[in-house]
């Protein structure tokens, strides 16, 4: 027998997980989706043809994703329902159809329809204090954003992921069972996974940016502590590369820090046993990336390592007794 507390948390539990409907917010079990996408459903014809006009747009990128290819029944690792696969299709047949088949002006018309689609389902989940609706619309708005390379508009999607997440889990505190629902757990993957691309991306662009500033500096002992200050923070971006299975950056990552340190090596700033240190260790990284993963990174890159792996072999032999 439930006590008054946990009644109240399972059936807040129940309106966040229920589908609504798209124009008035309604929650129904009896709901009728849109028979051309299937996304959206409603509790009435009257809602269905007032939200047309909205709906339209995201219903006819939906229609015509179908000729793209689709992704597997894993989600991070995590298997999931028919259809909870057939929404993240959805989503993910929308994004590569938008900006691996649209071009120009109807691009940048779809994209401006999916992030308004996607806000005004957000306001409407909002209203409806359908936090779990919420967090899942921000989902939807950092993948574009990540698209588009607006990294800043993406980490801020991430965060109110992160807040309304946070507000899913204060309502379910005290019932263990409505906390372990799948649905909120794959959403809770899904954030985490999504906050560590994000968060790399962030770094992957500041790095670029101060290894320029560093690359324009007169060779000296500050570009020297400069070097050692970006190889570290690039060598934390190459972690969160390893998680997220991104090998082309991991390994271009290398390339960059046997770059900027050979080039402190040849001017003899610095600690030269500190820079040949960190020289051989990101050159043997290189060496392993290539034996193990070989055909999957840029052969450009590849090319360039074995080259400067021939060229400090014959400087060390030429420094040997």
């Amino acid at each position: 027998m439930f006590d008054g507390h946990v009644c109240i948390c399972v059936c807040r539990l129940m309106s966040v997980l229920k589908k609504s409907c798209a124009k008035c917010g309604k929650s129904e079990d009896n709901l009728s989706a849109c028979a051309k996408c299937h996304l959206v459903s409603y509790c009435s014809r009257e809602c269905q043809r007032s939200d047309w006009p909205k709906h339209k747009v995201s219903c006819k990128l939906d229609t015509t994703a179908t000729i793209v290819s689709t992704s597997g029944s894993q989600h991070h690792g995590v298997p999931v329902t028919d259809d909870e696969e057939e929404a993240t299709r959805t989503v993910i047949q929308q994004l590569e159809y938008i900006f691996d088949v649209l071009t120009g002006v109807e691009k940048e018309t779809a994209i401006r329809g999916l992030i308004e689609v996607t806000k005004e389902q957000r306001r409407e989940h909002r209203h409806a204090k359908n936090f779990f609706g919420v967090a899942e619309n921000c989902l939807t708005l950092c993948s574009i954003y990540v698209k588009l390379k607006h990294f800043t508009e993406a980490e801020s999607a991430i965060n109110r992921c992160v807040r309304y997440v946070g507000k899913v889990d204060d309502m379910i505190q005290d019932d263990p069972v409505a906390r372990s629902n799948p649905d909120l757990e794959s959403l809770r993957l899904s954030m985490q996974w999504n906050r560590l691309v994000v968060d790399t991306l962030l770094l992957t662009a500041a790095n670029e940016s101060e290894m320029y500033d560093v690359e324009q500096m007169p060779m000296g002992s500050e570009r020297c502590e400069r070097t050692y200050a970006v190889v570290g923070k690039l060598l934390r971006e190459q972690t969160n590369c390893l998680k997220i299975g991104n090998l082309h950056q991991c390994f271009k990552i290398d390339v960059h820090c046997i770059c900027i340190v050979h080039a402190i090596d040849n001017a003899e700033s610095g600690s030269r046993d500190k820079t040949r240190r960190l020289l051989a260790n990101r050159m043997a990284h290189a060496e392993s990336m290539i034996l193990n993963h070989g055909p999957e990174l840029d052969q450009i890159s590849v090319d360039r390592v074995r080259n400067f792996k021939m060229m400090l072999d014959m400087q060390n032999l030429m420094l040997s007794p």
